[in-house]
């Protein structure tokens, strides 16, 4: 197995800006999810960012199916006036998920699958997703970042060129960086000819750049130094 195989990536720590409450959606740079208990400002909570819930809603209809984006300052159906609302409109809004429910625009609450990211989901499965296959256009070993079409994923074990292989594209990851800093809840992209700091010069690192050709593979679960060698992240696609 990968060695650099952090977490399963369903709940990850972040430092409360101010008092959070049990069930709370909290956002964290572009990333939105769940508190899981009451947190105290600046302390470390858990936030989950998988799994359905219910959170509070603005006052228009959501479509089963739809994608789901929280608007921090929203006004929730039945609720406090700018505490929050998630929203169907995508405008300046934070990406949270996919209503798995509809909801008619009297309705306080929407049930949301958390996980969305810049895709429009379609609710059908072949598996649960977390693993794909792919076929190798050069020798990989384990824990190896690898690119196919516009998914990134770490390479699960020791794979040949040509060779069928398997690659994690969910959870929590430890990959190489760039020298930039990097914020925690920053989009993370591959730029599969970047300069890792101690690494072998274009062999490829992980940027919050998101300059063409490099490819979105997720958020920053913590704040990575300029000068830090490696970056976690969740993937995503």
């Amino acid at each position: 197995m990968a060695k650099n195989y952090v977490q399963e990536g369903k709940v990850i720590p972040f430092t409360a800006a101010a008092d959070v409450v049990s069930g709370q959606v909290v956002v964290v740079g572009t990333l939105a999810g769940v508190s899981m208990t009451d947190v105290a400002a600046g302390a470390i909570g858990q936030l989950a960012i998988a799994g359905v819930w219910d959170i509070p809603a603005a006052a228009a209809a959501i479509e089963q199916w739809a994608p789901v984006y929280w608007d921090a300052d929203g006004n929730p159906v039945g609720g406090q006036a700018g505490s929050g609302a998630a929203t169907a409109t995508s405008s300046t809004n934070t990406p949270i998920g996919i209503a798995v429910a509809g909801k008619d625009a009297a309705v306080g609450t929407v049930r949301v699958l958390l996980g969305w990211c810049d895709s429009i989901y379609t609710p059908q499965t072949v598996s649960d997703g977390n693993v794909m296959s792919f076929t190798a256009g050069a020798d990989y070993e384990a824990g190896d970042v690898v690119v196919v079409g516009s998914i990134v994923g770490v390479c699960l074990a020791a794979v040949a060129n040509d060779d069928t292989g398997t690659m994690a594209v969910a959870g929590e990851r430890t990959v190489p960086a760039a020298t930039a800093e990097i914020t925690a809840g920053a989009k993370v992209y591959w730029d599969a000819d970047g300069d890792p700091v101690g690494g072998t010069a274009g062999s490829g690192a992980a940027t919050a750049t998101s300059t063409a050709p490099n490819v979105l593979m997720g958020y920053a679960i913590a704040t990575k130094a300029a000068g830090g060698g490696t970056v976690k992240v969740l993937l995503d696609r």
